[in-house]
């Protein structure tokens, strides 16, 4: 391809450039007696561009000559990749094992109860609170162009489902504030001024690619049921996701499912 890109070009009319790209050649090139000098004119994106992207649609530059260097075949999978990524789908959400963004998937908890039968009223879970992380990936935020805060967001909201199966909003997020903070890079559990934001809606937003921790503080609310302690007490994180996607508003969401199993403390006398 040996013509300018046109980086001007608007084509769905959002005011915002379709084009985007993402790596420049550079070094020298020769062809014969011909002697490319890419780096006379580092990082020109309109005339040195190797890898762009206009909406959904990605252009490489591999296969100009042999590929023979590890690195850019691993580029070009990566721009398959994105490529596919380039459309858009529902935000993921996992429950993980640790406050770490490197922690494992897990599919259930357990909580402890001390004693086989207790009076009404008195508290039996062991410690009656827990602590309970998880994970949020929205890949959309790859392919969305230039976009405000009030157009992209992923709203969070937390359930704790009732006696009868369906979800309630006993545990709303509203209750667990203080409780719930943003895991980044060198950012730990105490740092309070890294906590999860609410928006000028009162919504509580999340980032993609965070580990979230929270904590259900009377747990002997939600587990104990009518007939005793319940075996099956489902935990979900909703997350909403709201972005401009080539130039129309695109929304999707996700929830992660966590199931708490009741584990009884044995008597050793």
């Amino acid at each position: 391809q040996y013509y300018q890109l046109a980086m001007e070009e608007d084509s769905d009319h959002d005011g915002n450039n379709d084009i985007i790209v993402w790596y420049c050649l550079s070094g020298q090139f020769k062809n014969g007696s011909n002697v490319f000098d890419y780096d006379a004119s580092p990082n020109d994106v309109r005339n040195n561009y190797y890898l762009y992207s206009k909406g959904n649609v990605m252009y490489t530059g591999v296969g100009h000559s042999t590929v023979n260097n590890d690195m850019e075949r691993k580029l070009f999978i990566n721009a398959i990749v994105a490529s596919y990524r380039a459309s858009a789908v529902n935000p993921k959400v996992k429950f993980v094992d640790s406050f770490s963004r490197t922690a494992g998937a897990i599919n259930s908890e357990y909580y402890m109860t001390d004693q086989y039968m207790v009076e009404d009223g008195e508290q039996n879970v062991v410690g009656n609170s827990k602590e309970f992380y998880f994970k949020v990936d929205d890949y959309n935020m790859i392919a969305t162009n230039n976009f405000t805060d009030n157009i992209r967001s992923l709203k969070l909201e937390l359930f704790i489902d009732d006696e009868n199966g369906s979800v309630g909003t006993d545990l709303g997020l509203n209750e667990v504030t203080g409780k719930v903070s943003r895991l980044n890079v060198d950012v730990y559990e105490n740092d309070w001024n890294n906590r999860i934001s609410e928006n000028s809606n009162g919504e509580y937003t999340a980032r993609s690619g965070n580990v979230y921790g929270f904590s259900i503080n009377d747990l002997e609310k939600y587990v104990k049921g009518q007939n005793g302690y319940r075996n099956n007490v489902k935990i979900y994180a909703k997350v909403s996701t709201h972005f401009m996607l080539y130039g129309q508003e695109t929304s999707g969401e996700g929830v992660g499912t966590l199931s708490l199993q009741q584990r009884q403390l044995f008597d050793l006398d």
